[in-house]
């Protein structure tokens, strides 16, 4: 994956997250060697659950070295992941991160 398509993901996760607020949600990214996963992280609501985060998986941008695109991903109501069908792939990995922003759909921020 382009290390520069990357920093901007992990950038565009800090930024979605605001300072005084990171106590109670955060914007995280997992990456793999074909894509990253964004997650939403809460902490626990009770104490039985630990102290580890609570994830929820908000998209996932998996890039196609062969064809230098990155493909936008919806987790779907089994938590699966489907191809999001309203944006090509696209070699411009900000155009995907604006499309999860704006969230014409509501299936990225519920």
């Amino acid at each position: 994956m382009p290390e520069l398509d990357v920093t901007r993901i992990r950038r565009w996760a800090a930024d979605r997250t605001a300072a005084e607020a990171r106590g109670e949600a955060r914007i995280e990214v997992d990456e793999t060697a074909r894509g990253v996963t964004i997650h939403e992280a809460r902490p626990p609501w009770d104490q039985l659950a630990g102290r580890h985060w609570i994830r929820t998986p908000i998209a996932r941008l998996r890039y196609v070295a062969s064809r230098r695109e990155w493909t936008l991903y919806r987790p779907d109501a089994t938590g699966r992941f489907r191809r999001y069908d309203r944006a090509a792939p696209t070699r411009f990995v900000a155009d995907l991160l604006l499309e999860i922003d704006d969230d014409p759909m509501s299936v990225f921020w519920r």
